[in-house]
């Protein structure tokens, strides 16, 4: 996974990507590999099913086009 998350980093030229997961029983994204990002800042995450844009298209099972993030 963490071959996948610098993959997608390079395709779309950025510094930081992350692959998201899911845990039995847990109701939330956890990422399960990361680059660019702080292991402190990002290992201890959960993104609620429903909650950002991640969770909701997850909770929805369709693509959540995020157009601007400011």
């Amino acid at each position: 996974l963490e071959q996948l998350a610098g993959a997608v980093a390079d395709l779309l030229h950025t510094d930081l990507a992350a692959v998201w997961t899911t845990l039995p029983g847990v109701q939330a994204l956890v990422p399960s590999a990361w680059v660019g990002f702080p292991d402190d800042y990002i290992g201890p995450m959960q993104v609620p099913f429903g909650t950002g844009s991640a969770g909701r298209a997850v909770a929805e099972r369709r693509i959540v086009l995020v157009e601007d993030i400011e």
